[in-house]
């Protein structure tokens, strides 16, 4: 009988749709449990090893009905707590209402491991994870082919939010102040994912979505429009309806970014800050205001329901607007 190699032996041994697929580019990228497993099996070929149900016993047997070596794969995975975690400098948040919480340290070959935290939430499974880093970078383990990818900046952090057609979805943020690149992921709806992300925020003293103290039934939520990212933040105040948005642009001029698609009675200039603004409303109805910042390129809208009048657009809008470059003038 033909005495074929160790290597020979793993061939012939697999199966030929699973060398098949091999063979083949992936299409759709996958989770990131789906990528160890694999990189585990790929470094026991390389390693010339010959494996029965490793599964069961954890050895690895070579060659021979005696095993002449004995090897175990390290597991990157580390149990932890959140003060483990707290102690090499991850402020992991946990939002309220989150369920079944466990913390992981992850080696990934670095001086500092990266921090995990799994929990359930509102009907989502979610992994947040934290990684100290010189810049920003992808963390999110997802491996996916994201259909809608959008950027924009929020509170002094560059917010990322990608979602697939598969139903997953990853907000990520990078943290200039600690040099930390942190995201969120499930496998569920974006705006829901971007919801926690920012009730996450919420827990660090961060507000992501512009609404005055006491603002009820607060929304955050980011989406394309005309080829632009807004951010939007919903809200109610006083018993009315308002609506904030914000959109960077490389283009100098005032351009109105509210969707509203109304035509009001009155409409005069106005200022925001020592930002040029346009009004138009309906005295005692609806009403917008518009305002474009030069400096860092941001166009804003502030839309109400009702109650408009040009004092209360001009006041709300100054209460909320914070120009992105700090303090001017």
């Amino acid at each position: 009988m033909k005495d074929y190699t160790l290597f020979e032996k793993f061939m012939r041994s697999a199966d030929d749709g699973l060398l098949e697929e091999a063979k083949q580019p992936r299409a759709r990228r996958r989770n990131w449990v789906y990528a160890a497993g694999t990189l585990a099996a790929c470094l026991l070929v390389a390693a010339g090893l010959l494996v029965w149900k490793p599964w069961q016993t954890g050895d690895i047997r070579t060659k021979g009905s005696e095993p002449m070596a004995t090897a175990r794969i390290a597991n990157p995975l580390h149990d932890a707590s959140a003060e483990e975690l707290a102690q090499l400098g991850y402020d992991v948040a946990v939002p309220q209402g989150a369920e079944n919480v466990a913390y992981t340290l992850i080696d990934n070959g670095e001086n500092v491991p990266l921090a995990q935290v799994t929990y359930d939430r509102d009907g989502l499974a979610y992994t947040y994870r934290g990684l100290i880093a010189g810049e920003p970078e992808d963390i999110s383990g997802v491996y996916e082919s994201f259909d809608e990818e959008l950027s924009w900046p929020a509170a002094g952090l560059d917010m990322r939010l990608c979602a697939s057609e598969g139903g997953w979805a990853v907000v990520s943020w990078y943290e200039p102040a600690t040099g930390t690149q942190w995201c969120l992921a499930a496998e569920g709806e974006a705006r829901k994912v971007l919801t926690t992300a920012r009730d996450i925020l919420n827990v660090t003293g961060i507000d992501i979505a512009a609404a005055p103290e006491g603002a009820q039934d607060v929304t955050y939520d980011a989406f394309p429009l005309n080829g632009r990212t807004v951010a939007e933040t919903r809200f109610t105040w006083e018993g009315r309806r308002w609506t904030y948005r914000m959109a960077a642009t490389g283009e100098i001029g005032l351009e109105d970014i509210s969707g509203t698609g109304l035509a009001y009675a009155v409409s005069e200039d106005g200022v925001v800050a020592y930002c040029d603004a346009k009004l138009f409303y309906d005295e005692g109805g609806a009403g917008k205001i518009i305002w474009f910042d030069v400096v860092p390129g941001m166009l804003y809208s502030l839309t109400v329901e009702t109650g408009a009048s040009a004092a209360l657009l001009a006041e709300m809008a100054n209460s909320l607007f914070t120009p992105l470059q700090g303090d001017v003038g």
